[in-house]
């Protein structure tokens, strides 16, 4: 008797369940994100997902066009999903180990925006500069 290889996948419905409860979640969160103003986030790593559920939950959301790599103690790759107003964020240590994922609903999340006390140090550095350059000093 001959013997095949067939590889099997062993899917956790419970999990796939979750997946697609995250779905309707997102939808409800974006018609409050444009009706009310409000944002959410949902924690990825507090869910009960297995790998394939969350590989079909990022299949289902697709990419867009809008893409940020950051690198702060660790990396943080944020992309909007193929649905505006829905962002991928995943944080990792300075190993590459996955730390922290969320999925935002937002206008731009946080982590994109310039902070309040980075851009007063630009302001204020930019006027430095200016004025060093109008009276002919080197730069």
């Amino acid at each position: 008797m001959r013997s095949f290889d067939i590889p099997l996948e062993v899917v956790d419905t419970n999990s796939r369940r979750m997946a697609e409860a995250v779905m309707h979640e997102l939808a409800t969160r974006l018609r409050a994100l444009v009706e009310r103003e409000e944002p959410h986030s949902i924690d990825l790593r507090s869910l009960p997902l297995d790998p394939a559920a969350k590989d079909w939950l990022r299949e289902q959301l697709g990419q867009g066009e809008v893409e940020a790599n950051l690198d702060s103690i660790g990396s943080s790759k944020v992309y909007e999903t193929g649905f505006s107003g829905i962002w991928w964020v995943s944080h990792s240590d300075p190993e590459e180990r996955v730390v922290a994922e969320f999925i935002e609903v937002c206008w731009i999340p946080d982590i994109l925006q310039s902070q309040r006390e980075d851009v007063k140090h630009s302001l204020h550095t930019l006027e430095n500069s200016i004025n060093v350059a109008e009276r002919g000093d080197e730069l």
